[in-house]
C-alpha cells in the first residue's frame, strides 16, 4: 500500500499534461501513485505520459473508451490502493512541491475521512484563491473543523483528500456525466462524513480558460441530471444554502437550456420541470422557466389579440359544433363580455334545442342570412376538414378554425400569469 492514489483523468490535454504531471512528481512526499485514465484522446496526451512514465515509474496508464471523466475517475479509483486519494483533472495543477505533505499530515493527525484546503483559479500565469472555506480562516491560520451543513458547498471536489476505504465502504462514485458529474459525488461524500478538516494553504490550481462550456445538448442533460441529483439531496437535508446554489447554476446556463428545449430536446425540458418542482416557492426565480413563461406569454398574447379582435368586426357568432370544444369556446367569450349574439350549430340538428342556455340549430338554417356573423368550427382538428367542405357547399366564407394553435393559446390566458392577465 502506498500513501496517496492521484487518480488523473486525461482527455486531450496533451497542452497541459505535462506540468500537471510534474506539480505532482515533485512533491516532497514521494510515498504515492499517480494513476493516469487516459478516456480516448486523440491528440499526444497517451505519448506524453509514456515518455513521462521512463522518467518517473510511479506514474501508471490506463486507457479506456471515451465515457467522460466521471467514469474514468471511477476506474482510476478502482485501480488504486492508496490510504489516501486525491483527483486532479489533467490540465490543472498543484500550487507548490509541498502541499500534499501539509495535507496528509493534517489528515494523519486528526483522523479525519476528508481533509481540505484552498483552491483558486489560474488564468493569464495568475493565482487567485477562490472563497471556498476563506470566511473561517480570516484571523486563523490553523486548520479547523468545519460542518458541511453549515457550509453547504460542493464546487471544488479536487481540494480535498479523502480516505479511500470512506469512499469504497460507502459505495460512492462519480455518476457518468460528461458534466457536472463532481458536485453529486462531493454532496454525497461530505453529507456522509458529516464533517471535514481543513487547512488553509493553497493547493489546487483550476486553469480557467481551457474549460468547455455545455456546448452539445448531451453535455446540457448531464449538466441538468447533476443539478437535479445534487439538488434531491439538498431538499432531503434541509440545505438551503445549497438548493439556492444548484438555483444559480441552472440560470448561469440558462442559455444553454433554453437553446436545447428550442431545437426540440425534450429530456432538457422534462429535467427542467423536474428542478422546478424541487425549488417551488423559493424567491429566486429560474431563468429559463422565466425566459419560457415569457416567451409564450407574449405568443399567447399576441394569438388571442387577434382573435378578438377578428371577433370585433362580427356582431354574431356561429359556434359549428356543441360539443367540447364549443362549450369552452363559448365561455371564453362569454368571460370577455363582448358584447355579441353567439348560438350553436350542429350539421345534424333536425329540431331547435338549447344548448348551455344558447339556440342550437342545423347550420343549413343560418345559410340564408350570414351578414355580420361569424362561424368558429369548434371541433376536434380531424372533424373539421368535413365541416369545412359542408361551409363551402353553404356558400358560407366567413369562419375560422378552433385549431390546436387557438386553443392552447385560451388556455394559456386561463393561467395565472402573476397578475398579469
Amino acid at each position: 500500500m502506498v500513501l496517496v492514489s492521484v487518480v488523473i483523468p486525461i482527455y486531450n490535454a496533451g497542452q497541459y499534461i505535462k506540468e500537471c504531471l510534474n506539480s505532482v512528481t515533485s512533491q516532497t512526499l514521494q510515498d504515492l501513485e499517480i494513476i493516469c485514465v487516459d478516456d480516448g484522446s486523440t491528440d499526444d496526451s497517451r505519448d506524453i505520459v509514456k515518455e513521462c512514465q521512463t522518467a518517473d515509474a510511479r506514474i501508471k496508464l490506463f486507457v479506456q473508451e471515451n465515457q467522460g471523466s466521471g467514469p474514468a475517475r471511477n476506474n482510476g479509483l478502482g485501480a488504486a490502493c492508496g490510504k489516501y486519494v486525491a483527483f486532479l483533472d489533467a490540465d490543472d495543477f498543484w500550487h507548490d512541491e509541498l502541499v500534499l505533505e501539509k495535507v496528509v499530515r493534517a489528515a494523519e493527525e486528526n483522523a479525519s475521512v476528508v481533509t481540505g484546503a484552498f483552491w483558486g483559479n489560474y488564468k493569464d500565469g495568475k493565482y487567485e484563491r477562490s472563497g471556498l472555506h476563506r470566511r473561517y480562516f480570516e484571523n486563523d491560520s490553523s486548520g479547523r473543523w468545519i460542518d458541511f451543513s453549515e457550509e453547504q458547498d460542493c464546487i471544488g471536489y479536487w481540494s480535498y483528500l479523502y480516505r479511500r476505504e470512506f469512499l469504497h465502504n460507502n459505495a460512492i462514485c462519480f455518476p457518468d456525466y460528461y458534466r457536472f458529474q463532481d458536485p453529486p459525488f462531493l454532496t454525497k461524500t461530505l453529507l456522509k462524513a458529516e464533517r471535514y478538516y481543513v487547512v488553509p494553504v493553497d493547493w489546487y490550481c483550476y486553469r480557467t480558460v481551457y474549460k468547455n462550456a455545455l456546448s452539445t445538448d448531451q453535455k446540457t442533460v448531464d449538466f441538468m441530471k447533476g443539478v437535479h441529483q445534487v439538488l434531491e439531496l439538498a431538499q432531503r437535508h434541509h440545505l438551503e444554502k445549497l438548493t439556492a446554489e444548484m438555483i444559480r447554476q441552472v440560470n448561469e446556463f440558462s442559455q444553454c437550456i433554453v437553446k436545447g428545449i428550442v431545437r426540440g430536446n425534450t429530456e432538457i425540458l422534462d429535467l427542467l420541470g423536474l428542478i422546478q418542482k424541487l425549488t417551488a416557492g423559493r424567491k429566486e426565480d429560474l431563468e429559463p422557466v422565466v425566459f419560457l413563461q415569457e416567451a409564450v406569454w407574449e405568443r399567447t398574447e399576441g394569438i388571442v389579440d387577434r382573435f378578438r379582435r377578428k371577433l370585433s368586426d362580427f356582431n354574431k357568432l356561429v359556434i359549428y359544433g356543441a360539443g367540447k370544444y364549443g362549450h369552452y369556446l363559448m365561455g371564453w367569450i362569454e368571460k370577455m363580455d363582448d358584447d355579441i349574439e353567439i348560438i350553436f350549430a350542429e350539421t345534424k340538428c333536425v329540431e331547435e334545442r338549447v344548448v348551455s342556455g344558447k339556440k342550437c340549430v342545423q347550420i343549413d338554417r343560418l345559410a340564408a342570412d350570414m351578414d355580420g356573423t361569424l362561424v368558429i368550427v369548434a371541433v376536434t382538428p380531424d372533424a373539421q376538414p368535413q365541416m369545412e367542405t359542408n361551409l363551402i357547399r353553404l356558400g358560407i366564407s366567413n369562419y375560422i378554425m378552433l385549431g390546436r394553435e387557438l386553443m392552447t393559446a385560451l388556455e394559456c390566458m386561463d393561467f395565472d400569469w402573476e397578475g398579469r392577465r
